[in-house]
């Protein structure tokens, strides 16, 4: 942590002591804490905005990928779903359950109307 995020962390518990204590009113609370953190907010925005953007070379890439264990191209491809491994085994147990269950039920249902 930095210096400054340091000063801000300090002044922030001393602010939300005063105002657990009630010194402070709720709005001056925000109030406060907004000044307090503006700093630290446009520090990160400043950090953003100066950031060189560079495309990665193809092959490093591929080279990521296959290190995450991902060899097809779904990642280029954003707002896919990609399921996990083992996930069908969930699926088809949830199936199975909802099936069952549904089926219990449908069971019941004539059991009751037979009887009556």
């Amino acid at each position: 942590m930095t210096e400054r995020e340091q000063q801000i962390n300090r002044g922030l518990h001393a602010l939300d002591d005063a105002h657990r204590l009630g010194r402070i009113a709720r709005d001056e609370y925000r109030l406060r804490r907004r000044h307090l953190l503006a700093p630290l907010n446009d520090e990160t925005y400043e950090t953003v905005r100066d950031t060189v953007r560079r495309a990665a070379p193809a092959h490093a890439t591929q080279k990521q990928k296959q290190a995450n264990g991902r060899t097809s191209d779904r990642s280029a491809r954003p707002g896919l779903y990609e399921p996990r491994a083992g996930s069908g085994w969930r699926h088809l147990a949830l199936s199975v359950c909802v099936l069952g269950a549904l089926g219990v039920g449908v069971g019941l249902l004539f059991w009751l109307m037979l009887r009556t």
